[in-house]
């Protein structure tokens, strides 16, 4: 979907895989969903971009839906001074939550399945500390160094837009002064393409 908007406005597109889908037919899904593996992947992804590439280094932009959101608030956290700016789109903010409000619902219970594969098991002692490190929620504070707007759709049934109010909740009561924003939309678990067109711009021309 992103290709034939970068394809208009003549930038550079960048997707990385980040070791696969966090499902549990990915051999590699204990080294996905937000786990170090993954995430030097994508830094290291740009760095060679940067390296290999015409590109402006100040004019980074990150931007990604549902797993992708979650990742996009990750990697804020990772390396807030990598991005422009980053838009994370319908993210889980908290897997634990996510596990909880999943399991045992015939619509959502994959995604129980799913969260269990990729830290180890469902949460308990044993993985407490898998489901904090992989939840951004754990990383407000990290968050709040970055340039980050947060897109929830107001009636999304996969991941309640409750996931990203409770994190720009926090992070308002704690960094009041962070540059860090939420939109509720009117939709559900989608990325608008229209509202990521209109957040890119309206970063583009702010003045440094």
């Amino acid at each position: 979907e992103l290709l034939p908007f970068a394809q208009k406005h003549d930038f550079a597109l960048l997707l990385p895989e980040f070791r696969g889908p966090n499902k549990p037919g990915n051999p590699r899904c204990r080294e996905a969903c937000g786990a170090e593996p993954a995430k030097r992947d994508i830094t290291d992804a740009v760095g060679y971009v940067k390296s290999n590439y015409d590109i402006d280094p100040a004019n980074i932009f990150l931007l990604g839906a549902s797993g992708g959101g979650h990742m996009a608030l990750l990697m804020a956290a990772y390396a807030p001074d990598l991005w422009r700016s980053v838009a994370s789109f319908v993210p889980v903010t908290s897997l634990e939550n996510w596990y909880y409000e999943k399991n045992g619902n015939p619509v959502g219970g994959k995604y129980a399945v799913d969260i269990a594969a990729c830290c180890g098991g469902a949460p308990s002692k044993n993985t407490a500390k898998e489901y904090a490190f992989r939840s951004p929620i754990t990383y407000m504070e990290q968050i709040a160094r970055s340039n980050t707007t947060i897109f929830a759709g107001k009636y999304d049934t996969s991941i309640p837009c409750r996931h990203s109010f409770d994190l720009y909740e926090r992070i308002f009561r704690d960094f009041p002064q962070a540059s860090v924003y939420l939109t509720i939309f009117n939709g559900g678990h989608e990325m608008r393409l229209d509202l990521a067109e209109e957040w890119f711009f309206s970063e583009m021309n702010k003045k440094e």
